[in-house]
C-alpha cells in the first residue's frame, strides 16, 4: 500500500512500515494497557473488541522450554473474526441418536473452516435443535478463537446454555467444567497431545458428551496418530465429520459413524470378507445375535459406569438427597437406565414405608432384567443397591466409588473378551446357515 493509502504493484512505491508504527498500532489495539495482556502476548496474539485476533510475533523470551513474553515485536496479523450462523445445518440431524448427542470430531485441513462449524454446532446444541431441546455446554477456548471473550463476554453467539472458559489449557479446562458447570456437552478445538486424551477419556467416563476438532486431511491421517488411532479403535467418538480442502470454508465431505470408518487397502478388501461373512451368519439369524449381545452388554456396563459417576457428582458437589440425585441422572442417561432411575426415585417418594433395597431389586427385574446385562451384572448392581438406601453421605460415596472400581474390571474384561467371543458366535452362527442351505437344497 502506498503513502496516498492504495494498494500498488512496486515495492518503491509501497509504504515501509517503522518500528514506531507496529509500538504505535500495538498500545492502540490494546487500549494503551500493554501490560494487561501479558498472558495472551505469551501465547502470540490479542482478542480485540468484537472477537477479532491480532496476531504478533518478534523475539520471544524464555524461561526454560516455555515462552515467558515476546519483546521486539516487529510483525502484527490481524485476523477478523465472524461467524457463520446456520452453517452447521446441514449436520445436526446426524449429530443425535436416541435424543442424546453423539461425541463427535470434526477432521479439516487448516482453514477449512473446522471452528467456524463447531463454533455453529455448539450454539445449536446449547438453544436446541428441531425437536431436540437446549443442553448445557461447556467450552474450552484456549487459543478464544471459538467464543472471541472479550474482557470475559463472548463476541460470538454461542448460545443460552453455554459457560466458556477463555486462554484456559485444554485439558486442564475440560476437568475444571466437569467437577464445576456440570455440562451435558464439553466442546474444545484442535485436540492432539497426551493430556487432552486423558482428559477427553476422563470427561467421557464422567457421562458428558464430547465435541472436538482435529487437524487432517482424511481418516487415513488421522489413524496414522498414535493417540488419536487409540481413541478411534476404543470407539470413543460416535460421528466424524470430514471437511473438504476447497475454497470455501465448511465444505461437508463426508460424515462417518463409527461402525462405518472407511479402510482403504488390504483392509479394505478383509472388510468385504468380513461382511460377506456376516450375511451369511445374519441368514443364520441366532449367532449375529447373540454377538450383537456381546457387545450390547459392553456398552450397557459403560453405561451404569455413568450412572455411578452421575450419582457420585450429585452427591459430592450438589450435595443433593438420593431421590433427587437418582431423579437428575436420569435425565442424562439412555433407555432403559432413564425410565428404571426415574421410578425408582418416584417409588421413594412415594412409598417410604418400603425399604430401598426391595424397591431397588424391584425396579431392576421390572426394567432391566431383559436388558443385555448376564445374572452377575445385575446381582452386583441389587448388591450395590441394597446397600446405599441404608448410609449417610460418605458411605453412599463409598458403596458407589467400590462399584465403579468393580464395573471398571468388568468393562476391561468384556472389552478384552469381546472380539473372541463375537468371532465365536459369528462362526456358529455361519455354520448354522451353510448348514440350513445345504438342507434346502
Amino acid at each position: 500500500m502506498g503513502d496516498d493509502g492504495k494498494l500498488c504493484r512496486e515495492e518503491r512505491q509501497a509504504y515501509h512500515v517503522s518500528a514506531k508504527d507496529i509500538q504505535e498500532s500495538l498500545e492502540h489495539i490494546a487500549g494503551y494497557s500493554l501490560y494487561a495482556y501479558e498472558d495472551e502476548i505469551r501465547q502470540g496474539f490479542l482478542t480485540v473488541q468484537g472477537g477479532h485476533r491480532v496476531g504478533i510475533a518478534g523475539k520471544t523470551i524464555l524461561d526454560g522450554e516455555k515462552v515467558k513474553g515476546i519483546k521486539h515485536i516487529s510483525y502484527i496479523n490481524v485476523r477478523l473474526a465472524h461467524q457463520v450462523t446456520g452453517c452447521a445445518d446441514f449436520v445436526m440431524p446426524y449429530l443425535y441418536q436416541e435424543n442424546r448427542v453423539c461425541h463427535t470430531l470434526i477432521i479439516s485441513p487448516p482453514r477449512c473452516g473446522k471452528t467456524t462449524l463447531l463454533r455453529d454446532v455448539i450454539r445449536q446444541i446449547s438453544n436446541g435443535f428441531g425437536s431436540h431441546p437446549g443442553r448445557t455446554v461447556g467450552v474450552v477456548d484456549e487459543r478464544s478463537e471459538i467464543a472471541g471473550c472479550y474482557q470475559g463476554i463472548p463476541q460470538n453467539d454461542l448460545g443460552i446454555r453455554t459457560d466458556v472458559l477463555d486462554c484456559c489449557p485444554k485439558a486442564e479446562g475440560m476437568m475444571m467444567l466437569v467437577r464445576s458447570m456440570s455440562p451435558s456437552v464439553v466442546a474444545v478445538d484442535e485436540i492432539g497431545d497426551y493430556e487432552d486424551i486423558r482428559a477427553i477419556e476422563s470427561v467421557i467416563h464422567c457421562g458428558c458428551t464430547l465435541m472436538a476438532t482435529v487437524h487432517g486431511a482424511s481418516i487415513d491421517e488421522i489413524k496414522q496418530k498414535p493417540l488419536l488411532q487409540r481413541l478411534m479403535n476404543e470407539r470413543v467418538f460416535e460421528r466424524y465429520i470430514l471437511l473438504a480442502k476447497q475454497k470455501k470454508a465448511g465444505v461437508v465431505q463426508t460424515i462417518f459413524d463409527e461402525r462405518n470408518l472407511p479402510l482403504s487397502g488390504e483392509s479394505m478388501s478383509v472388510l468385504k470378507v468380513i461382511g460377506l461373512i456376516c450375511m451369511i451368519a445374519g441368514g443364520a439369524g441366532a449367532g449375529y445375535s447373540m454377538s450383537v449381545q456381546v457387545r450390547r452388554r459392553y456398552q450397557q456396563l459403560q453405561a451404569l459406569q455413568r450412572m455411578a459417576a452421575f450419582l457420585m457428582g450429585e452427591i459430592t458437589y450438589a450435595n443433593t438427597p438420593l431421590p433427587e440425585a437418582l431423579k437428575h441422572a436420569a435425565e442424562r442417561m439412555e433407555e432403559p437406565f432413564a425410565v428404571f432411575l426415574n421410578e425408582l426415585a418416584r417409588e421413594m417418594m412415594e412409598f417410604p414405608s418400603k425399604t430401598f433395597a426391595e424397591l431397588f431389586s424391584q425396579k431392576v427385574d421390572q426394567y432391566l432384567k431383559e436388558s443385555s446385562l448376564n445374572q452377575k451384572d445385575l446381582e452386583m448392581l441389587c448388591h450395590m443397591g441394597a446397600s446405599l438406601g441404608y448410609l449417610d453421605r460418605d458411605m453412599q460415596l463409598r458403596t458407589l466409588k467400590l462399584y465403579e472400581t468393580e464395573l471398571q474390571q468388568e468393562v476391561l474384561a468384556a472389552y478384552e473378551t469381546m472380539p473372541g467371543r463375537q468371532k465365536l458366535y459369528q462362526t456358529l452362527g455361519i455354520m448354522g446357515g451353510m448348514f440350513l442351505v445345504i438342507l434346502f437344497l
